[in-house]
């Protein structure tokens, strides 16, 4: 079974698989990762509970906006990581 295949059987998103093994991730790996299809929200664990991105940014007191939120997890951070981090520029 080629991948596209099996992407397509499991719900997988085609282009996520592809980010993560752009990555370094194995075929394997990044088809664990590789999101949902048409998964429009982005969940994120804090101490085992599952909540929406904006809940997490306001669990988390989030120091940057949504959009900034959203642009790091495009280029590749984890969803945890863009609400954690903080505004790298200075004032």
């Amino acid at each position: 079974m080629n991948k596209i295949n099996r992407l397509e059987e499991e719900g997988k998103s085609i282009y996520s698989y592809y980010l993560h093994k752009h990555k370094g991730y194995s075929d394997e790996e990044a088809f664990e990762k590789a999101r949902d299809k048409n998964s429009k929200f982005v969940y994120v664990e804090i101490d085992g509970v599952s909540y929406p991105i904006k809940e997490a940014m306001k669990v988390v007191g989030c120091q940057v906006g949504y959009s900034t939120v959203m642009k790091r997890i495009k280029f590749g951070m984890s969803p945890l990581e863009a609400i954690t981090r903080p505004n790298l520029l200075y004032k």
